[in-house]
């Protein structure tokens, strides 16, 4: 009988230790389980690398794309605003313009195809160029010699551009009059002014229908080299023969030479 008793003690001790190890390895499981940190790709990779993302003007790079930037728009993007889109082009008052020394548009023979000139539409409350929403006007024409004097004036082409159009002709960068246009302009192929005389005046119509019209510029056509002008050919007069005909006195017909003044006798 003692034999028996310890026999069941023993068999009752091992029972109690094997449930002990089973309780002991589930507590051991569960701790493990809540206290797993998140994946590595959640986290920043390191402090050292956060840094240099942040000062180099960059997000992390664990940073998702939705924190990068924010949308200041109802379409989802930040646009820059147009500077026509508000503006009130009634206070548009003068146009000028601008032409370089050399400013004709050749083709490969030399022939002058066209030409370049800068257009400041200006603002009469800051009087500086301004980019404008209207339509801004171009006109070229044939200057042609007047008997009794001065020039007659024949339509040659004329360019039209709507705002739209005229973008394409902003000079990026304002200079200290302002916004300006770059217009490149050439005239249909079949025209032809080498040697010739023209008068080129640059305009714009408000709103409102008010056409502000720039000064007019009178420029000679240049001739390719090995070309003549041709007969009738308007072309600016000689310094010599314009001088004299300032100097000639009133009524006196071109080309006849000036009366001589009276002159103090001389004395004895």
């Amino acid at each position: 009988m003692p034999a028996n008793r310890s026999r069941i003690g023993e068999v009752s001790c091992g029972v109690r230790f094997s449930w002990a190890a089973v309780v002991a390895s589930g507590i051991a499981l569960l701790c493990t389980a809540g206290c797993e940190t998140p994946p590595a790709a959640t986290q920043p990779a390191s402090v050292s690398g956060e840094r240099r993302a942040d000062e180099a003007g960059q997000p992390p790079a664990w940073a998702s794309a939705g924190t990068r930037s924010r949308s200041t728009s109802a379409g989802g993007s930040a646009r820059r605003a147009d500077p026509t889109a508000t503006l009130d082009d009634s206070d548009v008052v003068a146009v000028y313009t601008y032409y370089d020394s050399e400013p004709w548009l050749r083709d490969v023979d030399g022939l002058v195809v066209g030409f370049k000139v800068r257009a400041y539409i200006a603002s009469g409350r800051t009087d500086k160029g301004i980019f404008v929403p209207g339509d801004i006007e171009v006109t070229a024409s044939l200057l042609r010699p007047r008997r009794g004097g001065g020039f007659l004036r024949e339509p040659v082409h004329e360019w039209r551009f709507s705002e739209a159009e005229a973008r394409g002709f902003r000079v990026r960068k304002p200079s200290i009059l302002g916004e300006s246009y770059g217009l490149v302009l050439r005239w249909p192929p079949d025209v032809d002014l080498s040697g010739r005389r023209v008068e080129i005046q640059v305009s714009y119509q408000r709103s409102d229908g008010v056409m502000i019209k720039g000064p007019p510029r009178a420029l000679s056509v240049p001739l390719p080299a090995g070309y003549e002008a041709a007969p009738g050919v308007a072309a600016p007069p000689a310094v010599s023969e314009r001088r004299q005909a300032e100097a000639a006195p009133r009524g006196a017909r071109p080309g006849s030479p000036p009366r001589p003044s009276p002159q103090p006798a001389e004395p004895p």
